[in-house]
């Protein structure tokens, strides 16, 4: 069998996902809505770069970090949805004093500034891979197209809601599903065909140092986003939200498992990470591939910064007591995005952005903490280990993650 193999069998898994995913059952599902705004954010710019950059941090033991990464990220979400059960009442109640009060301020102004750096930072890399299209590479162009695109987010979400978005946010991220799948399939379907699912060995033996951990503590942060079904609750039930960032956190897992395990297949050579390293490694055996995996990463940057933009306009909204409402919240934050795009350097702030995302769940754990031992609500020692647990974690991360580049 040839390439051409992999590129019917690639073709034919986009049209049958696709046609899973926009099925009636799947439009009409009120699960599938809620789950659709944290899986956006959490399938973002990540999955192109995480599989190369653990391999060449890691090596083989690339799984094993990748399944550690998501065991805490999900002990990450028990803290928010311990909040979002626990805090949120003691909040809309106004009985927020004292230590409580301090911490929740604090968490809403770090998370407000990273979703205002990440918001710009998707829709620059949007705009920086629907240009590169058509050979244009300057910044100017760049600037100019993500601000028509951050004023359309916030016009249709000032004059439309956060249905309207929601419904285009869907639409981007069905379809940045069914592409990052098809890709595994195709990586799949050529292993199987000519490796015989033999991992390509590592160019060295990786020695695991404290500067490697610290790499892979920023790579927590690439699978952020599970958050934002936190500041959901204009349209969507507790009950709902918090099943729904579950469930998204355990779908968006297996669709990292599957990647990184996939590419560990053909990564063998590689010894250095940029954006373009998966697609530079999937260009060797394939035409399709590295065009399927670029529309991906356009979508994904879309679906990403929808789902930033609604929850930083539910942020806005909940940290004024609904003085401003979501819709007007979509129309200041795309302003104050588009000042970011032409006043800083968006990319050198993603650091910046990284930690304040380390910051914010430190404060959710401490805050958690503090209305178990303060309020004896839903107290337990195996919590109460957890949320430390996460905590702690959330401090190292603080203090020594580094860059992913």
């Amino acid at each position: 069998m040839t390439n051409y193999f992999v590129e019917g069998v690639t073709l034919f898994s986009i049209v049958l996902i696709l046609a899973g995913l926009f099925s009636k059952t799947m439009r009409n599902s009120i699960n599938w809505r809620a789950m659709s705004t944290p899986l956006s954010s959490i399938i973002g710019s990540g999955f192109i770069i995480i599989a190369p950059l653990l391999w060449v941090l890691v090596g083989k033991w690339s799984l094993f970090f990748l399944l550690g990464i998501i065991l805490l990220s999900y002990q990450i979400g028990d803290v928010m949805r311990f909040n979002i059960v626990h805090s949120e009442p003691l909040i809309q109640s106004g009985k927020m004093l004292g230590t409580f009060k301090t911490l929740n301020k604090m968490s809403y102004f770090s998370l407000g500034i990273a979703y205002l750096v990440s918001i710009a930072f998707y829709i620059h890399i949007l705009s920086a891979f629907s240009l590169s299209l058509f050979g244009i590479d300057d910044e100017v162009s760049k600037d100019i197209m993500s601000t028509v695109i951050l004023l359309i987010i916030g016009i249709l979400g000032y004059l439309r809601g956060i249905a309207h978005l929601e419904f285009i946010g869907r639409i981007a991220v069905n379809i940045k599903i069914a592409l990052v799948c098809s890709v595994c399939i195709g990586v799949f379907t050529y292993s199987w065909n000519n490796l015989g699912f033999v991992h390509l060995t590592p160019p060295s033996e990786k020695v695991i140092t404290f500067q490697s951990l610290c790499k892979i503590a920023g790579i927590l942060l690439l699978v952020q986003g599970f958050e934002t079904s936190r500041y959901l609750g204009d349209r969507y039930t507790t009950v709902l939200r918090v099943e729904s960032m579950k469930y998204a956190q355990i779908f968006s897992s297996l669709i990292y498992i599957f990647f990184v395990w996939c590419m560990m297949f053909v990564l063998g050579d590689v010894t250095s990470v940029s954006e373009t390293t998966i697609i530079d490694v999937l260009s060797r055996f394939s035409w399709l591939l590295p065009l399927v995996l670029v529309c991906g990463g356009v979508f994904s940057q879309m679906s990403s910064a929808l789902a930033d933009a609604t929850g930083c306009s539910g942020l806005l909204s909940e940290s004024v007591n609904n003085r401003i409402k979501m819709n007007q919240g979509y129309l200041l934050l795309s302003l104050v995005a588009i000042i970011l795009i032409w006043t800083t350097n968006v990319l050198e702030n993603v650091a910046l952005a990284s930690r304040l995302f380390a910051f914010y769940y430190l404060m959710q754990s401490l805050e958690s903490l503090y209305i178990m031992l303060k309020y004896r609500q839903a107290f337990s020692i195996k919590r109460l280990i957890k949320f430390v647990f996460v905590a702690l974690s959330m401090l190292f991360v603080c203090l020594f993650a580094q860059s992913a580049g």
